[in-house]
């Protein structure tokens, strides 16, 4: 059964649904839409579209996706809600993606990384084929998956990059884009959306209820010019509050039975709204308030303390409400032990235990926190313990030496060779230097465990380049073991020299790392030279 036909309509004009259909070219739409394909054909890369709540993002998401799958040569691929609880998830799925199968469960981030580099490969230079990722929600995306996909846009030939990204996110990714000027520079497309003006609002209305009509070439005229300045005016402009605030008002004229909606029937749907929306604040703030009187209450009764005797009562003075939303188990009764007759006994002698018999009581001894561990390393023919540490934390000063010595018992010098010993590598102190945030490095390969990182720093070990192992946090993240080079960078150029140097295999995979984000934490040290480098400014 069709509601609307009393109004000359085929179907609902204001559904809250992104029906590419009912999205409204508006200049900045359109031009949108327009620099985005001009983008993705060029293959520049990186697009990005932000916007407020409500400025009609996931809408233009599917029209573009729509237009993009109409041509043959593209593979479009959309990706709705990005949140993943780690790097190796967000892979998966878009190994998922690229290759048309899943991946196995014992395969690692690396190879999942070249199973995704190759798919790409094939389907951009062997087939010929524009592969497409876009993402929706985005600001959703870790910055550890923005990081992945910075890596992602490195895969490219000599002509043309093998992936387009177009990511569609609220304002709150820009913020995080800034603080990531790696990802920042390769954003090719940066538009952001803004609210519509009144000469948009009116055109969008009209065009919907063209767009729902039964017959378009007579679409009914549902809304006066003052009820269309009363919605302009009333949702700021936000497609999406034209289109709730619209849907109320149609549904007025289908109960009321009128034919057109003037600028005070607006008024009174907009008035309903604010009377909805302050009556559900006000059942929230009465329901918080009866579980904070229930809290309090229920603490006050476990709290309750009267000449140093702490009185338990049962919940029989709380009220039934306040029951039910915080259960109490009942209390149970204390009894005081009567005070016995005293009576005055010669005192015991106190014997005093030799200074070595003495033993200090166990609960005053203080209680020793094992620091956290970043893995095991076994000392291979040659290796001393001395230089395990330079390359795992960057420098073997004697701080880091004594940490490692107090965690490994049967190690007594740091210069013993010792092949087959297992060496338990203690978490150091977080480094708040701040010249570690300006430096660059050269990634040659990552790992998300120690042994495996040391692993590749010892198959790299033959380049002229001396190598050592980054150890860093994220939020919210385990540690990460990167193999970069020795010496970092204070600019791009001179990194991109030293990649452009390393032999072909090595050099598809070298990448620059810097730790510009507030959350990255660095859990080695910058050895003299390093600090002398940041301090002379190169």
């Amino acid at each position: 059964m069709n509601y609307y036909a009393p109004l000359g309509l085929a179907r609902e004009p204001f559904s809250n649904s992104p029906d590419p259909n009912f999205l409204y070219d508006s200049v900045q739409h359109a031009s949108c839409l327009q620099q985005l394909e001009i983008s993705v054909r060029l293959r520049r890369g990186l697009c990005v579209v932000t916007g407020e709540i409500g400025t009609g993002k996931t809408t233009l998401c599917r029209r573009f996706v729509r237009h993009l799958s109409q041509s043959p040569e593209i593979a479009v691929h959309l990706l709705l809600d990005p949140l993943f609880p780690s790097g190796e998830a967000f892979l998966r799925v878009l190994f998922g993606f690229f290759t048309g199968r899943e991946a196995a469960p014992g395969v690692d981030v690396w190879r999942l990384k070249e199973g995704i580099k190759k798919a790409l490969f094939r389907l951009g230079v062997r087939e010929g084929r524009l592969p497409v990722l876009i993402i929706d929600e985005g600001q959703k995306l870790t910055p550890e998956c923005l990081e992945l996909l910075r890596e992602l846009l490195n895969y490219e030939t000599n002509a043309q990059k093998l992936l387009q990204i177009v990511v569609f996110a609220q304002r709150e990714i820009e913020p995080v884009l800034e603080e990531m000027r790696n990802l920042l520079d390769r954003v090719n497309c940066y538009h952001r959306l803004r609210p519509l003006d009144f000469a948009e609002t009116r055109a969008m209305i009209r065009f919907r209820l063209t767009e729902a009509a039964a017959d378009k070439s007579a679409p009914p005229d549902l809304f006066s010019g003052l009820a269309c300045w009363a919605v302009h005016r009333a949702s700021g402009g936000y497609p999406r509050r034209i289109v709730r605030l619209c849907h109320k008002v149609v549904l007025e004229l289908l109960i009321r039975r009128k034919g057109r909606a003037g600028w005070r029937l607006v008024r009174a749907c907009v008035g309903q709204e604010r009377r909805q929306v302050r009556r559900a604040f006000s059942h929230a703030v009465i329901a918080l308030s009866v579980l904070f009187m229930a809290c309090a209450g229920v603490w006050a009764l476990y709290r309750f303390d009267l000449g140093g005797v702490r009185q338990n009562r049962t919940i029989a003075g709380l009220t039934e409400a306040a029951a039910r939303i915080l259960p109490v188990e009942p209390a149970r009764e204390v009894r005081r032990p009567v005070a016995e007759p005293v009576t005055e006994t010669p005192a015991a002698p106190v014997v005093v235990p030799a200074p070595a018999e003495q033993e200090a009581p166990a609960a005053s001894a203080p209680s020793r926190e094992e620091p956290a561990v970043l893995g095991t390393l076994r000392l291979e023919q040659g290796e001393l313990p001395r230089e395990v540490v330079r390359d795992v934390y960057g420098a073997a000063s004697d701080e880091l030496l004594a940490l490692v010595l107090a965690a490994n018992p049967s190690l007594k010098s740091p210069d013993e060779s010792r092949p087959g010993l297992e060496i338990r590598l203690p978490e150091p102190p977080e480094n708040r230097d701040p010249a570690f945030k300006r430096l660059i490095w050269v990634q040659l390969a990552r790992a998300g465990s120690l042994d495996k990182a040391y692993a590749e720093l010892r198959r790299l070990g033959r380049l002229s380049t001396p190598l050592r192992l980054l150890v860093w946090r994220g939020r919210g993240q385990g540690a990460e073991f990167s193999v970069v080079a020795e010496t970092p960078f204070l600019s791009e150029s001179p990194a991109l020299a030293l990649i452009g140097s390393l032999p072909a295999g090595l050099k598809d995979e070298a990448r620059m790392l810097q730790f510009a984000r507030k959350d990255g934490r660095f859990l080695g040290r910058l050895d003299a030279t390093t600090l002398r480098l940041v301090k002379n400014g190169g």
